[in-house]
């Protein structure tokens, strides 16, 4: 019976999770992007996401505050051992809920750059991405220039859907193909449609290994 019940927990959870997700993504897709000097678009959180993420952080935090407060008043060895495993962890995760939603990057015809959460400002020109990956659990493009430096477009922001299609117009498809299939792909099992442009350009790729950062 208690394993029955521990089953049905994970799955409710689980179950909500993933609604919660999908629900978020599609905010992000359907949210515009606001337009700034020289036709750049700056790409931010859509509101909801920010506001809830701040309170999130709140809540995060003053569990981690009061996991040892609650320890030390009741002299409790089990709170003790929750807290030297739960205050981190949840520490760790309302600093990222703080950051993270702070993310802005300006996203134009030369290049994508801004600032990012926890690299301070970076900076990307098309001409110079030689890797773009996808990454599933961070929902996320990776990219990678000349130099070794990394940027990061998370699918969560406003205008996403806009940095793939630059992504795609501005890079050869040797470099984006599999990354942007797997994005999309990704999308569609939430439920999302990206569209992609029918044509890229045609420029000599360097083949330099770029110094991962």
């Amino acid at each position: 019976m208690m394993l029955a019940a521990d089953a049905l927990t994970t799955a409710l959870t689980t179950a909500i999770t993933g609604a919660i997700l999908v629900a978020l993504a599609r905010v992000a897709m359907r949210a515009s992007p606001e337009r700034v000097e020289n036709g750049e678009l700056l790409l931010v959180y859509p509101r909801p996401m920010r506001i809830g993420a701040s309170i999130c952080a709140l809540l995060l935090g003053g569990t981690a505050i009061g996991l040892p407060v609650a320890a030390a008043l009741q002299d409790d060895a089990s709170l003790w051992r929750l807290t030297l495993m739960g205050t981190p962890i949840l520490g760790a995760l309302a600093v990222l809920a703080q950051l993270e939603p702070r993310t802005q990057l300006r996203c134009g015809e030369s290049g994508i750059g801004g600032r990012t959460a926890f690299r301070g400002e970076r900076h990307v020109r098309w001409d110079d991405v030689i890797e773009v990956t996808w990454s599933n659990p961070g929902h996320w493009l990776r990219l990678v220039d000349r130099e070794g430096r990394v940027l990061r477009i998370s699918g969560w922001l406003a205008g996403f859907p806009h940095a793939v299609q630059q992504v795609c117009t501005k890079v050869p498809p040797v470099i984006w193909k599999a990354a942007i299939g797997k994005c999309r792909d990704r999308l569609q099992q939430n439920g999302l449609k990206l569209e992609l442009p029918n044509q890229a350009p045609k420029r000599q790729v360097d083949t330099k290994v770029a110094r991962r950062s």
